[in-house]
């Protein structure tokens, strides 16, 4: 079974951060515990819609880095990656969407490598989210 974990996007304050836990009210997802700031040890609840979610893939890359949705990888060329979730599986995108690979083909690939995220490393990977 794999490790079930979540990367916050902060909208507001822009950083990421690892998610401290879900809320759940009548079967709809509404809170989400977050740092009180930046850089903060310190969590609160928070409602859900300043947020977004990136699921972690339960896959590692070369460097034992945790890869999740958003994450901007690399093979062993020159090209960038997006890893996004697709009819039901973790994929690589390329840069215009045109291409895209099952990321489970990667899982032992130790040359896979996360080089950032779509959020905080944009000019890498321009997305409408960036």
């Amino acid at each position: 079974m794999r490790e079930i974990t979540y990367m916050g996007w902060d909208k507001e304050q822009r950083f990421l951060f690892i998610v401290g836990g879900l809320g759940f009210q009548d079967g709809d997802l509404t809170l989400i515990e977050a740092p009180i700031r930046q850089e903060s040890d310190e969590y609160d609840a928070f409602p859900i819609k300043g947020y977004e979610l990136l699921e972690y893939t339960g896959l590692v890359d070369g460097w034992n880095n945790m890869i999740f949705e958003g994450s901007i990888v690399r093979l062993d060329s020159d090209e960038f990656w997006r890893v996004a979730y697709e009819a039901g599986q973790f994929v690589l995108q390329s840069r215009d969407g045109t291409i895209q690979r099952s990321l489970a083909l990667y899982a032992d690939d130790p040359k896979l490598r996360v080089i950032g995220n779509v959020y905080e490393d944009s000019d890498l990977f321009p997305t409408e989210k960036s």
